[in-house]
C-alpha cells in the first residue's frame, strides 16, 4: 500500500469512528517525524516549560473518557493506571481502558501527560482511561463518569459530545462536580456541530473552545454563551496508533490541555473546589476576542503560568452558572452578606435625634414659660 493510499484509509476510518462516537476532532492525518516539532507549538503559546517550572501535575488523576488509551505508547509509558472499559457495556466493565483501537485517546492522554516527543500539559499526572468508544451511547459515557468519580478522578476529561442531553449523562456530571471533580469537555466542532455539544453545555462544566496558532479563534470551533475558555487546536501534533504521532484541528485537543492545566492548578493548590479552580482559570485568561466574555473565546485563552502564580481578588462571584457576557460584571465583587446590624444603628440614630430634639424644644418652652411667669 502507498503513502497516499494509506493517508486515505486513515482519514476513511477516522471518519467513521468520529460518526459513531461522537469525538471532536477534524483533520486528523498521519504526520511525518519532521513535523512533530512544529505541532507542538502550543507548548511556546502556553509557556509551558515556565508552567513546569512550578508544577507538573504530580499526585493528579485525570481520566480521560474517550476510545481507551494504549499505556505502551512511549510518551505515555508509566503515566497510565488501570481503567475501565464500558464500550460493550454501560453497566460492567469489560477490560482496564487499555484497548484504543481509533487512537483518539491516546491522543487526548499524550496531549495531559505525554513526556517525551510530544510535551504533555502535566506530565507528571496520571490518566485514568475510561474506554467508552464503540457506542454511540450516551448511557455508556455516564456510567464512564461514574467510574471515574468514583475511582479517584480529580479531573474528567471528555472530548466528545453530542447535540442533546441525556439525563442520566447529566446527573453523572452533576454528581462528580458535587464530589468536586473538575470536569472539562469540549464545545464542538464546525461543520460537524452548529451548536455547544453535550456535556460542555451543562452547569457546572468547563466549555472548551478552540484557537489557532496566531491566537484568533479557530473557525472549526463552535461558539456559544456556554463557552468558558479557549486553547490552542488547530494543527496540534499527538500520539496516535502504534506507536505513532498524527496531527489534528479540533476542542478535542484544547479540551486535552485545559484538562493539564487544570491538573497543574490542583497539584500546586491541592485544597482548591471546582469552582475555586475555575475562577483561576477565569480571571487568568487573557481576553482574545471583544473586550470581556464572549461566545467565541469565553474568558479568554487558557494562561497556566498566571493560574499558577496570580494573585486572585479576596470575593469573587462563581461563573460556573453564569450568563454574565463581559469581564467585569464577572468579576466585581458580590454583596455583602445580609446584617441588620447597619440598619438598626441608623434608624436607631435617626430615632433618637428626633427624640433629642423633642425633648429639646420640650425643655425650650417649659424655661420660657417660667420666665413669663415671674
Amino acid at each position: 500500500m502507498n503513502l497516499t493510499l494509506a493517508f486515505a484509509v486513515c482519514r476513511l476510518v477516522a471518519v467513521g469512528m468520529a460518526s459513531v462516537f461522537g469525538v471532536i476532532n477534524s483533520d486528523l492525518g498521519a504526520i511525518a517525524a519532521d513535523d512533530i516539532a512544529g505541532g507542538q507549538w502550543y507548548v511556546s503559546a502556553m509557556h509551558l516549560n515556565q508552567a513546569h517550572r512550578i508544577a507538573k501535575g504530580d499526585g493528579i488523576v485525570v481520566a480521560v473518557v474517550d476510545s481507551g488509551v494504549d499505556n505502551s505508547h512511549p510518551v505515555l509509558r508509566g503515566s497510565v493506571l488501570p481503567g475501565a472499559d464500558f464500550s460493550d457495556s454501560d453497566m460492567i466493565s469489560s477490560g482496564d481502558g487499555h484497548k484504543d483501537l481509533d487512537g483518539h485517546g491516546t491522543g487526548m492522554a499524550s496531549l495531559i501527560v505525554g513526556h517525551g516527543r510530544i510535551v504533555g500539559a502535566a506530565p507528571d499526572a496520571k490518566i485514568l482511561p475510561i474506554r467508552v468508544a464503540g457506542s454511540a451511547q450516551r448511557t455508556n459515557f455516564a456510567q464512564g463518569i461514574r467510574w471515574a468519580t468514583s475511582h479517584g478522578a480529580d479531573i474528567i476529561s471528555i472530548s466528545s459530545g453530542a447535540p442533546v442531553a441525556d439525563p442520566r449523562e447529566m446527573a453523572a456530571v452533576k454528581e462528580a462536580i458535587q464530589r468536586n471533580v473538575v470536569v472539562v469537555a469540549g464545545v464542538g466542532n464546525i461543520p460537524g456541530s452548529s451548536s455547544v455539544q453535550y456535556p460542555a453545555s451543562y452547569p457546572g462544566v468547563i466549555a472548551v473552545a478552540a484557537t489557532a496558532q496566531d491566537g484568533s479563534h479557530s473557525p472549526h470551533s463552535v461558539t456559544g454563551p456556554q463557552v468558558l475558555l479557549a486553547a490552542p487546536g488547530e494543527h496540534i501534533s499527538r500520539a496516535d496508533l502504534n506507536h505513532g504521532f498524527a496531527l489534528a484541528t479540533g476542542t478535542s485537543d484544547s479540551t486535552a490541555l485545559v484538562s493539564g492545566v487544570v491538573a497543574l492548578i490542583l497539584s500546586k493548590f491541592p485544597n482548591l473546589s471546582v469552582d475555586e479552580v475555575t475562577r483561576r482559570l477565569t480571571e487568568t485568561a487573557v481576553d482574545g476576542g471583544p473586550v470581556g466574555r464572549d461566545e467565541s473565546f469565553g474568558f479568554g485563552t487558557v494562561n497556566p503560568v498566571d493560574a499558577l502564580i496570580g494573585q486572585l481578588p479576596d470575593h469573587s462571584p462563581s461563573v460556573m452558572d453564569s450568563s454574565a457576557t463581559n469581564r467585569q460584571s464577572a468579576t466585581s465583587p458580590p454583596l455583602p452578606p445580609s446584617d441588620w446590624t447597619p440598619s438598626v444603628l441608623l434608624y436607631g440614630g435617626a430615632l433618637m435625634l428626633v427624640l433629642l430634639t423633642i425633648a429639646g424644644v420640650v425643655v425650650v418652652t417649659v424655661a420660657v414659660s417660667r420666665a413669663r411667669a415671674q
